[in-house]
């Protein structure tokens, strides 16, 4: 039988420590919350996962951590302990209650300019501290920062340096899963070209990009493969931060960029330099966020820079990086994010409004392709099309520097498209041409328009465009892929799912080797599951033969990457095959929302609700007004206890998608959360009017304000309503539960789990859902799935 590593490290422990549940991962450790038989007192244990077991001297990593065991300073976690369990290096630090910077800033994105400069200044001392005596971190980052009564702690000193003096192998894979060396957008250049003498300077350059995060709301690099990005801070210069955010003050901005210096010797010298220059600088009260720069309440600025080199693997040498800058590409600062809007339909009939989108669409696409233009997702851009807008307005709220407007009109052949590429600073149209196409080559059209747009504003290799030109399908197939995709964004309604598979079947009846509509196909049936009398298994293993045909088709297809992934899990809680499959995706395009959006359902399963939310974050970043995302988020954001910013999503997208019910019934959660429980009760009327029965929000708050008739009488409407049409078994659980039927709550959750029910991956972190989780039933389930406690 296998023990679990739970069960081995609380025999390891012995009567000392109850190990009372896991936290899930924290760099390169299993985090575990234990109590302290003794005192009493919790304490966070982290224990070396077992894939490192021969790699790292269990001896000489309890030696390497007493050093920095010996750090007693206020804005330092202590290490109170280290050990092993049965050969498996752990070591204990105090439970601090409260929140890492990393969830301060997935919150509320860039901090104001004083919170800032407290918190930077605490960290300073820390590692001032540490240097003296002789401890460099090597891994600062917001998530190694505590927050906690308003002070800033720091956690994990020596951990990475323990563990690589403590490796035994030379081939070890810690410096290519980064951790003993640093975190890849953290990492100082000399530790990402694998120079053996990296010193304190190398926190400085981290604290440096650290700040940079949390004054701009993203680091310098942020976007990029973890190699690419190594590559990054070796040869690229950061954007000036005072570019970012022009309000910080000058001092500030300076102290921030001499840090991020690629010599060690041009940076501060040390840590109390940083203090010594944060107090000459003061304590500014301005918070201002910069003009125009949207942050969807989760503070995430729109646009970022996707600059990606060549993957390289292990540690990057200098000489491999310096042979990339001669071949890389020129930049051209002035054209750097954009947003390509279909403001102007002309001469089109209503009817063939699928045209303007699609040449939208693939002019995006395509130009997602030039790793030097980071560019708002379609849905996004398409949130402005067809209306009277002022393009600084669409700009800003977008957070481009550049809208490309399409004028498209209909001629006796086809089309005659004429493209602008506009500033957003001042109106002025710094490009314009126009195209024509017969309606046999509408496919090339998108790409013809980016080559011509990269080869006119210089944008790209020198040696001219790269755009990948695409396999050209029939016209017939093209036509009715554009109508297809075209109902498929509205996802607004029942009518629009059934056009959509219409025009699928006609796609794929003209050309069936054209990958693209088996994809968006397989993403409709994916995130249409349990609605529009879908069931979930059935809508499922219709996607799972959609995607596989994509991806045979087309085997570069991130989003048919990412929707396997999420089939992997619903139709076989395949965790490991779903986790492959959904970094492909990534690694495939990071640029896809998608793949970012079904990365993090996969670690909210998992348990890990700091990198789901994150992951999320990247999704709606990249794709700012598309609901499914805004959604998932919101439910996210409700589930880590930040009803707040799920409410500040809500507005942000709110008339985007006036029927998509799931916003207003997880904006009513985010209300209940707060104890607002009229409003709660408003929104949750208002999507069970869209919904077409009750929602299981509806039940919730009815009973929480007490109405419990009223309650029961919706928790029967809605059995009844699943008899006529697809209800969700777990949201009848939750119902149940709600109306005071346990035993019913427990039997509708165990169908949804026979079943392999999607939504019951997050049903558990409803807040009305806490009663079930001490109850051995429910918790056989999440069991059985695989799922944490």
């Amino acid at each position: 039988m296998t023990i679990s590593l739970r069960d081995q490290l609380q025999a390891a422990l012995g009567e000392a420590y109850i190990v009372d549940r896991e936290l899930g991962g924290g760099g390169m450790s299993r985090v575990f919350v234990a109590t302290e038989t003794a005192l009493g007192r919790q304490v966070v244990v982290k224990v070396l996962p077992g894939e490192m077991l021969g790699q790292v001297s269990a001896d000489r990593f309890k030696r390497e951590i007493s050093l920095a065991a010996q750090l007693q300073h206020p804005h330092i976690v202590p290490l109170l302990t280290a050990g092993d369990a049965g050969g498996l290096p752990y070591f204990t630090m105090p439970f601090i209650r409260g929140e890492s910077l990393r969830i301060r800033i997935a919150q509320h994105g860039e901090l104001p300019v004083s919170d800032a400069v407290r918190i930077l200044r605490e960290v300073a001392s820390a590692l001032a501290f540490a240097h003296a005596q002789g401890v460099v971190h090597r891994d600062i980052k917001p998530d190694n920062v505590l927050l906690s009564g308003g002070a800033a702690m720091v956690t994990d000193f020596g951990v990475a340096k323990a563990l690589s003096a403590s490796t035994t192998t030379a081939d070890s894979q810690l410096t290519s899963l980064g951790v003993a060396l640093g975190t890849p957008a953290y990492m100082s250049p000399e530790q990402a070209s694998a120079d053996p003498l990296v010193d304190h300077r190398a926190d400085v350059y981290a604290w440096g990009i650290m700040a940079y995060e949390l004054l701009s709301g993203s680091t310098p690099f942020a976007g990029r493969p973890g190699a690419a990005m190594l590559a990054a801070h070796v040869t690229t210069d950061p954007e000036p931060i005072a570019r970012r955010r022009p309000a910080i003050p000058s001092g500030l901005a300076e102290l921030v960029m001499r840090c991020l210096e690629k010599r060690p010797a041009d940076r501060p010298q040390s840590a109390d330099e940083l203090v010594r220059a944060l107090d000459a600088i003061g304590t500014p009260t301005s918070g201002s966020q910069p003009a125009g720069v949207p942050t969807l309440g989760f503070g995430r600025r729109v646009g970022r820079s996707r600059r990606v080199v060549a993957v390289l693997g292990g540690a990057v040498g200098i000489a491999a990086i310096a042979s990339l800058l001669l071949a890389r590409a020129r930049d051209d600062t002035h054209l750097r994010t954009i947003a390509v809007v279909p403001v102007v339909v002309a001469g089109l009939d209503t009817a063939r409004e699928y045209v303007s989108d699609g040449i939208a669409d693939d002019l995006t696409a395509a130009l997602l392709q030039v790793h030097e233009l980071s560019v708002i997702n379609r849905s996004s851009a398409n949130a402005f099309k067809a209306k009277t807008i002022n393009t600084r307005e669409a700009a800003q709220t977008l957070g481009v520097d550049h809208v490309i407007e399409l004028t498209v009109r209909s001629t006796v052949s086809g089309v005659r498209v004429n493209a602008d590429v506009v500033h957003a600073t001042d109106g002025v149209v710094t490009w314009s041409k126009t195209f024509e196409s017969d309606r046999n080559n509408l496919s090339l059209l998108g790409d013809q328009i980016a080559t011509a747009i990269v080869a006119g504003l210089h944008v790209g290799a020198a040696s001219g465009p790269s755009i990948r030109r695409r396999r050209q399908p029939t016209p017939e197939a093209y036509d009715a892929y554009l109508r297809q995709r075209f109902f498929a964004d509205r996802f607004a309604s029942k009518r629009d799912f059934d056009s959509a598979v219409v025009y699928f079947q006609r796609a794929v009846a003209a050309d069936s080797n054209f990958a693209a509509p088996y994809a968006t196909a397989a993403l409709m049936y994916t995130e249409t599951s349990g609605s529009y009398d879908l069931s979930v298994q059935p809508a499922y293993a219709r996607s799972n033969v959609l995607a596989r045909r994509a991806i045979t088709l087309d085997p570069s297809n991130a989003e048919a990457h990412a929707i396997l992934g999420s089939i992997e899990i619903v139709l076989d809680w395949n965790w490991v095959s779903a986790q492959r499959e959904l970094e492909r995706a990534v690694a495939l395009d990071p640029s896809s929302a998608v793949a970012h959006l079904y990365y993090s359902l996969f670690w909210m399963a998992r348990g890990d609700l700091d990198r789901a939310v994150g992951e999320a974050r990247d999704a709606v970043h990249l794709d700012p007004y598309h609901s499914f995302g805004a959604w998932i988020l919101m439910f996210e954001l409700v589930a880590t206890n930040r009803p707040d910013s799920a409410i500040a999503v809500q507005r942000q997208i709110d008339g985007i998608n006036p029927g998509f019910f799931a916003l207003e019934s997880f904006a009513a959660d985010a209300y209940r959360e707060k104890g607002q429980l009229d409003t709660a009760l408003v929104l949750d009327r208002a999507a069970t009017k869209v919904n077409g029965w009750p929602t299981s929000g509806l039940v919730v708050s009815l009973a929480a304000l007490g109405r419990r008739a009223e309650a029961e009488l919706a928790y029967r409407e809605m059995v009844a309503a699943s008899r006529r049409q697809v209800v969700l078994n777990e949201l009848l659980g939750r119902a149940a539960l709600a109306a005071g039927h346990r035993n019913e709550a427990l039997a509708w959750l165990e169908k949804a789990m026979l079943a392999h029910s999607d939504f019951m991956l997050m049903v558990r972190y409803y807040p009305d859902m806490r009663p079930l989780m001490s109850d051995p039933a429910y918790l056989h389930m999440l069991d059985h799935i695989g799922l944490p406690h």
